[in-house]
């Protein structure tokens, strides 16, 4: 998703490894969102038993959902034990792992990515990343949220214009990792 509205941005980016399905729920809502911009008597889908999706929302509250989705996963990230051989393993493999995408980005000339902070707990690992500037970021983000990684594990990559980071500072993004290993 990437809207923009003024100076007010966002860009979630999203894969889960082989599942079909979310792709064909995307395609439903891109359909079903998109079905005011046809011809009328073109289209028509009645959703009499959840009235809530016929209703848009704005791009602000998308922003507040996303906060709110990320501040969740971080609070079940923290709440999860530490599996000591497990959230190793996923560390030195995530590290390998953006080693290998940042020599791909240099081949293609692209800024690098500094990684701040990896952390892996039982099930989750939230790697921070650091930009020269939220546009790389953002740019990025799809990538890092589709790269085929090691684990078996859906990613999140969450950029948006975070008043608390200074414009003259580097951008920090998170990517979220929600695995099964066992």
């Amino acid at each position: 998703m990437n809207k923009t509205q003024g100076s007010t941005s966002i860009v979630v980016a999203s894969a889960i490894m082989g599942s079909v399905t979310a792709l064909l729920a995307v395609a439903a809502a891109f359909i079903f969102i998109n079905q005011k911009d046809l011809p009328s008597g073109q289209f028509s889908v009645q959703q009499q038993s959840e009235p809530e999706l016929i209703r848009e929302s704005t791009v602000e509250e998308e922003i507040q959902q996303v906060i709110a989705w990320r501040t969740e996963q971080i609070a079940k990230f923290y709440a999860e034990s530490i599996d000591p051989e497990w959230s190793k393993h996923a560390q030195n493999l995530l590290l390998g792992q953006f080693d290998y995408i940042n020599q791909e980005r240099s081949l293609y000339e692209l800024e690098p990515f500094i990684v701040d902070n990896l952390e892996c707990r039982s099930s989750m690992c939230i790697a921070t990343l650091r930009w020269d500037n939220i546009e790389i970021a953002r740019d990025a983000s799809p990538t890092l949220a589709g790269y085929n990684y090691h684990l078996l594990c859906a990613t999140s990559s969450l950029v948006y214009d975070d008043p608390q980071q200074a414009e003259n500072e580097n951008y920090r993004s998170e990517v979220i990792f929600r695995c099964k290993h066992k």
